[in-house]
């Protein structure tokens, strides 16, 4: 009667465990969808990019390249990939006997994951060059996304974008600075 017992309380924790695991990574997912969103919507507001793109898990990157003159397909196709292995992944690993569809998902998502984690560093890269920030910043995105678009986009190290407003008056060459001065007359030959 006690190993039964033991047996049913042993099932039914094994049956929450990954339940509340699962709720747990959900939970972590969605922050870190909405403070990715609101960092880098910050960034991207002061850049004069779009900071509504910043709010699409893969569109977010892809605003990213367009902000730092980068390769846009290629940072799109990586990024589609890398979300397009994960869900194959989640759902072959549902699946009975689908466990080659999933190990392929997997390994879609990690080099393609692979190769946007490195696209993603050459831009913040870039984006530190064109607004003249610390060197060390990429580094930064490498390891934490999350944590540099947030000093990047809540400090003071880039200022906003102003738009001009109206047409910006040109002074032209004042009168006679651009021009060679006449020559003399070449004398007539005797």
């Amino acid at each position: 009667m006690t190993a039964g017992v033991a047996t049913e309380i042993a099932g039914q924790v094994s049956t929450i465990a990954p339940m509340y695991s699962v709720v747990v990574v959900l939970a972590w997912w969605g922050v870190g969808i909405v403070w990715m969103g609101l960092a880098l919507g910050a960034v991207y507001s002061k850049a004069g990019a779009r900071p509504a793109r910043a709010w699409i898990p893969v569109l977010r990157y892809v605003e990213m390249a367009r902000a730092t003159q980068s390769n846009v397909a290629g940072t799109a196709t990586a990024r589609g990939l890398a979300a397009a292995g994960v869900i194959t992944w989640l759902v072959a690993a549902q699946v009975a006997g689908a466990s080659a569809v999933a190990l392929g998902g997997l390994l879609v998502a990690v080099l393609a994951g692979g190769i946007a984690w490195v696209m993603w560093i050459v831009q913040t890269r870039r984006f530190g060059l064109d607004h003249s920030l610390a060197t060390a910043l990429p580094l930064l995105a490498a390891v934490a996304p999350g944590i540099w678009a947030a000093v990047v986009g809540w400090s003071g190290m880039v200022s906003p974008r102003t738009e001009l407003s109206g047409p910006v008056a040109v002074r032209g060459p004042e009168p006679g600075a651009g021009t060679p001065a006449a020559a003399p007359p070449a004398a007539a030959p005797s």
